[in-house]
């Protein structure tokens, strides 16, 4: 597969290496895997936005057919026009409901943008695709951070504490919150000592939406 397949062409420089799964409503085994990096990102300075490497692609593990893509292209099966940064990271994915099926997929992309994919039917028509966090900016040299690795995704609870006042006495209660905290680190893996001055970090975000949307 390069640029030039059709219903390929944002792909960029693939570094990732593809996730082998399963996805609602496809029989056969899927890779899943990002857009790629885009050379435009190794020029000096504040990144700018990128021409390829953007998106989210879904393929038979057996034949190489595409099966789903999300890209900013008119052309794919769910266009995403805020996606302007390519994405040379490994996607992470989840099969958040237990049924051995792949529902959920997260990726970074060089403008330290988090994106996060939904897979809740068999049905393509809903399966969506939204920024989930934006952790860097282009006006700033410090703040061009960007993604080049794998997200990690931890299933996990948090106790949250509420605090009451019943007939004159302090009362708290204790509820169960899960949340799937998500964590990435930033850095250019492309010039790791070259850009000094930005302030690159591991950032653990916490998503309450656990299910599906």
């Amino acid at each position: 597969l390069n640029s030039l397949t059709t219903g390929f062409g944002e792909l960029g420089l693939t570094w990732s290496v593809p996730e082998v799964a399963l996805v609602p409503g496809i029989s056969d085994p899927v890779l899943i895997f990002a857009g790629g990096y885009d050379v435009n990102k190794s020029l000096l300075g504040l990144g700018s936005s990128d021409s390829m490497g953007r998106g989210i692609y879904i393929v038979n593990a057996k034949t190489g057919a595409l099966i789903f893509s999300a890209t900013p292209s008119d052309t794919s099966n769910l266009q995403v026009t805020e996606m302007t940064d390519s994405m040379p990271g490994s996607v992470a994915t989840l099969d958040s409901d237990g049924d051995g099926k792949t529902d959920r997929i997260y990726v970074g992309d060089t403008g330290g943008n988090l994106w996060r994919m939904d897979l809740p039917s068999t049905n393509k028509s809903d399966w969506s695709v939204f920024k989930f966090a934006s952790l860097g900016s282009d006006s700033t040299l410090a703040d061009d951070r960007r993604f080049f690795t794998q997200p990690i995704v931890v299933r996990t609870i948090n106790k949250e504490v509420t605090r009451s006042v019943v007939g004159g006495n302090v009362v708290y209660s204790y509820q169960d919150r899960p949340f799937d905290a998500v964590l990435i680190g930033s850095g250019d893996r492309n010039r790791p000592s070259s850009e000094s001055t930005v302030r690159n970090g591991y950032f653990m975000l916490r998503d309450y939406d656990v299910v599906p949307r």
